[in-house]
This record gives structure tokens, sequence and C-alpha cells, in this order.
């Protein structure tokens, strides 16, 4: 009895070859074995490489046409266009650049004429100023002459009559100088008024006043020029 099963996928000629029923005779014959016709190259690239993914052609309904175009699609005439549109706004840039020149150089003008105003109103404060303490001073000095006159009327010895002449001098030199300040203003005045009215330089024409369009800060102007020249004439006269 055999020891192992036949296998029914083996060629007999095999079974045959190792049944231990049968003495062996000898080696078997080694018998030549064809060669397979099968080429053993490796299968072609194209059979191995698999795209990851397929891309199928873009849809045309896909397209955004609002999208803007790239720049190798721009036609000349848009570009002519694009420039048209920008000369323009550069134009009107320049123009409005110079309307603003324009504008600061009158601002310019107006800040000069404000500050030679503001500089002839301040000469003229400072005068009036120290007008005002003159004043306040003859007025101080009046009021004591006048104190003390009234107490000597009334025979009162309280008073020095050496002060009393002391006060009445400075009333005298203070009168002067306000005379000769007042002098000098009116001759100013008159002067200023006949410049503003040139070349109508008659004598009568300083009773007309300042010329109509003579506005405030040139009539100061012209009052300031003729003080210095009647100043020189007061001198010369020993006013």
């Amino acid at each position: 009895m055999r020891g192992t099963e036949d296998s029914a996928d083996e060629p007999a000629a095999k079974r045959l070859a190792f049944d231990p029923d049968v003495e062996p005779t000898g080696p078997p014959e080694e018998k030549d074995v064809a060669a397979s016709t099968r080429s053993p190259s490796p299968p072609p690239l194209r059979r191995l490489r698999r795209p990851a993914f397929k891309m199928g052609p873009r849809k045309s309904s896909n397209i955004d046409p609002t999208a803007p175009a790239i720049s190798g699609d721009v036609q000349p005439q848009d570009q002519h266009a694009t420039l048209r549109e920008l000369q323009k706004a550069n134009t009107g840039l320049q123009a409005e650049c110079a309307k603003l020149l324009a504008a600061k150089a009158e601002l310019e003008a107006e800040r000069s004429q404000l500050l030679a105003s503001k500089a002839v109103l301040e000469a003229e404060c400072t005068r009036l100023k120290k007008a005002k303490d003159t004043t306040v001073a003859e007025l101080m000095v009046a009021l004591d002459v006048l104190e003390a006159t009234a107490l000597l009327a009334q025979g009162s010895s309280s008073v020095s009559i050496d002060r009393v002449v002391q006060q009445l001098e400075k009333m005298h030199a203070a009168h002067n100088v306000e005379l000769r300040e007042t002098a000098k203003l009116a001759s100013s005045h008159a002067l200023a008024i006949v410049k503003s009215l040139y070349p109508r330089v008659e004598v009568d024409a300083v009773c007309d006043g300042f010329i109509a369009d003579c506005d405030e800060t040139t009539a100061m102007k012209y009052v300031n020029e003729a003080r210095k020249v009647v100043e020189s004439v007061a001198d010369d006269l020993g006013l």
C-alpha cells in the first residue's frame, strides 16, 4: 500500500518515477527542457505609468468674462485709451496745482499787507500810549497847582510857595511840549493829505481831506512819513 496519496495534479510520468514499490534501475535520464518562449524583459513603461489624475479640457462656461485680461492679452487700442486717460488726469492735476499756487501767492501778499498794517498800528499805539502817559502826568501837576492855589487863597500856611512855583514851571514846560506835539501832528496830517492828492498840490486841497480811495493804513503811512519832515521843520524853527 502506498504511504502517500497520489495528487491528481501531478503528471503520470512523475508518479511512476517516485513509486516506492518499484526498484530504481538507474538515475533518471536528463532531458532537455525547451526554453520558454516568453521574453524575460520587463513590461513596457506605458503599462506602469499611470497619471494620478486626469484633467479634462477647460470648459468655456468656467471662464469669467469680467475677469481682467492678462498682460499679454492687452490690445494696443486699450493701451492708448489708458494713456489718454492718464494724460487727461495729469492735466487736471497740473491745473489744480496752478490754482493752489496762485491762491498761495495771494495769501502771502495779503499776509505781507497785514504784517505791514500791524507794524504801523503798533507804532501808533506806542505813540498814543506815550502821549497818554504824558497827559496823565500833566493832569497830576495841574491838580496839584489848583489845590495849592486854593489853599493859598484861603491864607493857609501849610502850602509852600516854592513848591507851587515848581509845579507851575512843570506845567509851562509840559504845555510847550504838548503844543509842539500838536503842531507836528497837524502838520503831518496836512502833508499826508497833500501826498494822497498828488499831483494836485494846491493849498486848498488840504481842506478836502484824504483822497476817497485812501484807506486807514495808507493814511497812517503818509502821516508817519510826513512826521519826519515836520520834525526837521520844527527843529529849524525852534519850536
